[in-house]
């Protein structure tokens, strides 16, 4: 299994979808708003799952859907919530995610924490 495959695998058992850790890096790599369509540009993913993907992390405190100016058919800006606790967690899950190339569980490259 190659890697793509094994994160993707591993991101759809955590979050219920394959693509959800790649676009969170993608967030975290871009210093401002996006939106599902130029995020579909950059990854290849379907408008609609990157769409779907965005609605349902706005409905979180890691990630703000902007509000429309203008048109209101126009497109739909999303902006990571840098200020929240979750989303450097969520950012660090997606990288754990993302760099299990060895096969191994994510949670083992995670630090143990004393109960």
């Amino acid at each position: 299994m190659d890697q793509d495959t094994s994160a993707r695998r591993i991101s759809t058992n955590i979050f219920g979808n394959e693509k959800v850790a790649e676009i969170v890096l993608l967030m975290e790599a871009e210093p401002g708003a996006l939106t599902a369509a130029e995020i579909s540009r950059r990854t290849g993913f379907g408008h609609s799952l990157v769409r779907d993907v965005l609605m349902r992390l706005s409905k979180t405190p890691a990630v703000r859907a902007l509000p429309k100016t203008g048109n209101p058919r126009g497109p739909a800006y999303y902006e990571k919530a840098a200020d929240s606790r979750l989303w450097p967690a969520l950012v660090r899950l997606a990288d754990v995610i993302m760099s299990d190339s060895a096969g191994k569980s994510a949670a083992t490259d995670l630090p143990h924490r004393s109960p």
